[in-house]
């Protein structure tokens, strides 16, 4: 059975980074809801009233993002009043199903022939669908975030009871690259032998190089369970705290470790 080490130290866990991001996930997520919600009311209403009727694709308007080219096809209907008019479809593809000169339903407020839309599901329910979808994967990040910090109070607490601090040595920091965007996150990487086994270690994920800021140290405290090494902390409280912001706190008398 694990029994506390007396090593002094207290392991807090420090919410403070990411409060400003759980309240701007949160934010998000509600006006994602909501902003379906105010859509699927409006298409409803407007089904209401809403006639039916032929137009023809006249051309397509191009919009660039990321050096990617997405299409909006423009179309030309004659509602009764007997005025033809033109407007462009609320979704764009990068790849229309449509082509110039092809004839498509067009469904129009009677009352206001320039309120039309393309008679198809995304032509009526398009935002209502994307802002549903975008609400729902924010409450799935929001919730793997949660469990995410759980684990890392969990793991601050552990450490208050049963962590140790060693000195290790630093080996170097590695580079991740992030998704398709060239940006990277980082790790400083430690290790230590114990017994004759080597244990590798690694900090929290870095959103900027720490060797841009600082020189990195010869050897860094990490503070582990010695019963199991798996759990633990790297101290970077060399680093900017501005700049780097950890989640994990450790108090050591009057020097206050950072992680």
């Amino acid at each position: 059975m694990n029994s506390r080490p007396n090593s002094g130290l207290s392991v807090n866990y420090d919410i403070s980074r990411n409060k400003l991001a759980i309240s701007i996930n949160v934010l998000v997520i509600i006006a994602c809801f909501y902003g379906a919600y105010y859509f699927y009311n409006d298409t409803q209403t407007f089904l209401e009233t809403a006639e039916i009727t032929n137009g023809e694709i006249i051309r397509f308007n191009e919009s660039r993002n990321d050096g990617e080219i997405s299409y909006t096809a423009v179309i030309r209907y004659t509602p009764a009043s007997g005025r033809a008019i033109e407007f462009a479809n609320n979704t764009s593809s990068k790849n229309p199903s449509h082509a110039i000169g092809d004839v498509v339903e067009v469904i129009y407020n009677p009352d206001d022939p320039n309120s039309a839309r393309l008679n198809s599901y995304f032509g009526l329910h398009g935002f209502t669908t994307i802002l549903g979808i975008l609400g729902f994967a924010g409450v799935l990040f929001f919730a793997g975030n949660q469990v995410s910090l759980n684990k890392r109070k969990e793991l601050a607490e552990h450490l208050s009871t049963f962590g140790k601090p060693y000195e290790t040595e630093f080996t170097g920091v590695k580079r991740v690259k992030r998704g398709k965007n060239n940006t990277y996150y980082y790790y400083i990487t430690s290790k230590h032998v114990f017994d004759d086994i080597t244990k590798h270690f690694k900090s929290e994920q870095l959103t900027r190089d720490p060797e841009l800021y600082e020189d990195m140290p010869e050897t860094i405290v990490v503070v582990a369970d010695p019963n199991n090494l798996s759990k633990y902390a790297m101290d970077i409280s060399f680093l900017p705290d501005d700049t780097f912001k950890p989640t994990i706190r450790i108090g050591n008398g009057h020097r206050r470790l950072q992680f």
